[in-house]
């Protein structure tokens, strides 16, 4: 971004957009000192009736820290502060937490924690009082640290003050800054700066600000801050300063640096355009890079097996973020498969990912990814290696050879992963589409656009389902999605409800209705002794079987996106893969009514 760019043209709505982006922010406020137009101090006295959100503390006195949480794709840094313990980091995704007593990062704090918004552009930490101060693009949040709470004020209730503006996206908070208990912030419209103060353990009423207190002290983006370090510095890994402002890394990436800060406790961190980040010690002169946060903004798949989540995307990135995302629980920290540095990773675009023994299976739009966790090598099945389809919906270990799902039938596939032993495993499922497999002691049950397949693992037999259940000899489009059991009962979707039959007597019986979306907008099942979930295109819904209720849940109770992908087991816990990143879900918390 050329400043220049933005000092030599009138400063109107449009160049307020132009700030409004990643690049663009972090010079808005740097306008105030060099451009006599766009910045003047305004005194009223007048209260604005902004207050801390009812409904957002409603929700946050419900659900506790540490019921949901989320990870975010990060790919931008605007801002950095420090407290005692830790360095918090705005970002595109939310505010990363660094703890600097064990030097990891730890969960972020999003949306999902009560944060009103996950697009942090600044951050300010008030030493006196132990809070965190967000300005987000919906509004402004306060992170009570010592009693893990948040507090919010939306934009819309702050913008009816706002002189010259008519909309919430036409004004961004762009400092934030403490004295005398109080806390005040700058507003930046595209042709006036405004500044408005509360008591940082009030109400959250604004007034504007009638003078500013000598101690006064503001964080954030000032004219004096600037992300540039200097030479001297060792670097961990094979990272090296080109300039002042840019990294190179291991394969000669680029890295821009967009913040630079130093904490009065002799620490020093600093955020890129990217989800890298540096922290170091003033007197060692050492600098650890660590990344962290998703690759892909979207999760469509997940695998978990107690020790790591591997994370992928079934949506196409035209920018370089492209593989897979995967966090190791023992060390804490993300590593990735990235595209762009490994060439045997043909398609990113994922479907579906498992792993057997200890290799890692990817079923992409392109064919059957393999991992070799050992040699770390990779290996490629597609249609030139005798797939019956590049599309490879699902996949599953059955008596020692992968059944690998595709848009145009079964194929199999060796053990050892040598070769394709089928490429059909049955000739009437030539050209058809297979969704989902679900393999239990006796039968393996497909899920096809042509109803439910079960094959019969001693006899071998085949029968054929309509998606309601019953028997049919009859292949006509009857497509089911999604199919799962939880050992008593096979639970499945069609286009109009979601079904389960008695695997005991084969009885079938239609769940009570719901306002839930159906067809493909219920992208997956999971189940247990107890609880139905559906992972949907409006949020989660869970039907719990003693009770014959449903319980939707939406944005507004924690999920990053009512938009929702995959589902997957963690004990108490339910990992959910959607439109904007992984979330974790204490669903069986015993101190909420919902249980």
């Amino acid at each position: 971004m050329n400043l220049n760019f933005l000092l030599n043209k009138k400063f109107n709505e449009e160049t307020f957009k132009v700030l409004l982006s990643p690049e663009g922010f972090r010079f808005s406020v740097r306008l105030k000192s060099e451009s006599l137009t766009f910045v003047f101090l305004l005194f009223f006295s007048t209260i604005i009736f902004a207050q801390f959100d009812a409904k957002l503390k409603q929700r946050n006195d419900y659900f506790k820290f540490g019921d949901w949480s989320s990870s975010l794709a990060v790919s931008y840094c605007y801002s950095i502060t420090s407290s005692l313990n830790f360095a918090y980091f705005g970002t595109d995704g939310g505010v990363q937490r660094y703890d600097t007593r064990t030097g990891k990062f730890v969960e972020p704090l999003t949306t999902s924690d009560g944060l009103i918004g996950n697009k942090a552009f600044v951050v300010a930490f008030d030493d006196r009082t132990q809070t965190l101060w967000v300005s987000t693009d919906k509004g402004i949040s306060v992170w009570y640290e010592t009693d893990n709470k948040t507090e919010s004020i939306s934009k819309n209730t702050i913008l009816p003050k706002v002189p010259t503006v008519s909309d919430e996206s036409q004004f961004l908070i762009s400092k934030i800054g403490f004295a005398e208990n109080n806390v005040y912030f700058e507003i930046a419209t595209f042709s006036q700066n405004f500044y408005f103060t509360t008591p940082i353990f009030g109400a959250g009423y604004l007034t504007f600000a009638k003078e500013f207190p000598q101690n006064l002290s503001w964080q954030g983006f000032s004219e004096n801050t600037k992300p540039e370090l200097e030479n001297g510095w060792i670097f961990q890994g094979s990272y090296n300063l080109e300039n002042n402002f840019q990294l190179s890394g291991p394969q000669f990436e680029k890295y821009q640096i967009t913040f630079f800060f130093k904490d009065k406790y002799g620490k020093v961190f600093f955020g890129t355009n990217s989800n890298l980040f540096g922290i170091g010690n003033i007197t060692s002169r050492f600098l650890k890079l660590q990344k962290t946060g998703l690759l892909k903004k979207e999760v469509t798949s997940i695998f978990y097996d107690g020790n790591q989540v591997v994370a992928g995307s079934r949506f196409e990135e035209k920018h370089e973020r492209q593989g897979f995302s995967i966090l190791d629980f023992e060390s804490e920290e993300w590593t990735y498969f990235e595209k762009r540095f490994n060439i045997a990773i043909k398609n990113d675009r994922l479907l579906k990912v498992r792993k057997f023994g200890n290799n890692l299976w990817f079923g992409t739009f392109d064919g059957l990814l393999l991992y070799e966790t050992d040699s770390k090598l990779w290996r490629y099945f597609s249609e030139a290696s005798g797939l019956c389809g590049s599309l490879v919906y699902d996949f599953a270990n059955v008596d020692g050879y992968f059944w690998v799902l595709t848009e145009n039938g079964i194929s199999v596939v060796d053990a050892n992963a040598t070769f394709v032993y089928k490429k059909f495993l049955n000739s009437d499922f030539k050209g058809k589409k297979f969704y989902k497999i679900f393999v239990e002691k006796e039968k393996v049950w497909l899920a096809s656009e042509c109803g439910i397949y079960s094959f019969d693992r001693k006899s071998e037999e085949i029968l054929h389902y309509s998606s309601f259940g019953e028997k049919t000899n009859q292949l006509v489009q009857n497509p089911v999605f999604n199919l799962t059991s939880n050992g008593n009962f096979l639970f499945w979707n069609n286009e109009t409800a979601v079904f389960r039959m008695s695997l005991e007597s084969g009885n079938v019986e239609q769940l009570p209705t719901h306002r839930y979306p159906c067809g493909e907008e219920i992208r997956d099942i999971l189940v247990d002794s107890y609880n139905v979930w559906l992972a949907t295109s409006e949020g989660l819904f869970r039907f719990i079987l003693a009770k014959n209720k449903w319980i939707h849940y939406r944005e507004e109770d924690g999920l990053p996106s009512k938009n929702l992908f995959s589902l997957i087991w963690d004990v108490d816990f339910i990992k959910i893969g959607s439109e904007n990143g992984l979330t974790q879900f204490y669903w069986n918390n015993s101190n909420r009514g919902d249980k």
